[in-house]
């Protein structure tokens, strides 16, 4: 993480909101939350597809 910072000014990490242990080794890192919306677009099938966030799920048309 040092060597991100070092060369890029800053380092993020990306983990499910879900996932204690690893929340728990970054914040042993030094970093700090930092919640943001992302969402999956899964491969169409037919005319709709399904779309999900840190909102849940939605089915879009």
């Amino acid at each position: 993480m040092d060597a991100l910072v070092n060369q890029h000014g800053r380092a993020a990490l990306m983990v499910l909101t879900g996932n204690a242990p690893d929340i728990a080794t970054y914040e042993r890192l030094g970093m700090a939350k930092c919640l943001f919306g992302a969402a999956h677009i899964a491969a169409r099938l037919g005319q709709g597809s399904t779309v999900a966030s840190r909102h849940g799920p939605a089915h879009a048309e």
